[in-house]
């Protein structure tokens, strides 16, 4: 679920809009959001968007 959260960030997608998309509480989401800028070691939006994208290209 992460990584979908991760893929919608990633275009640009704000918490509510995803939260509507996956059907899920908007508290889910951004817990789903820190999990995931904890585990790439980043501490803002424009950083974690910028290493899932570096990372896809791989």
């Amino acid at each position: 679920r992460e990584a979908e959260v991760l893929k919608l960030l990633t275009i640009g997608k704000k918490n509510k809009e995803i939260s509507k998309e996956l059907d899920i509480n908007e508290k889910t989401v951004s817990t789903y959001k820190a999990r995931l800028m904890r585990k790439l070691k980043v501490t803002n939006l424009v950083d974690l968007v910028n290493q899932a994208k570096l990372a896809d290209q791989l």
